[in-house]
């Protein structure tokens, strides 16, 4: 199950993407979170050393 806060991370980052100022490097990393987070099967595992590490890779 994946943390709203993540998905609303990735699509934003998904548009910046589109204009060219995120890296394909860095989507392939937020990607990754994401795939990871859905690997947990509670949205309580979202920590935020976890968000603190979404958010440095997509700034």
């Amino acid at each position: 199950m994946n943390d709203n806060r993540l998905i609303k991370m990735q699509k934003m980052a998904e548009r910046f993407h589109k204009s060219g100022t995120v890296s394909n490097i860095t989507m392939r990393e937020i990607n990754s979170l994401v795939k990871e987070n859905k690997d947990y099967s509670s949205p309580d595992v979202m920590t935020g050393d976890r968000i603190k590490k979404f958010v440095n890779i997509t700034i």
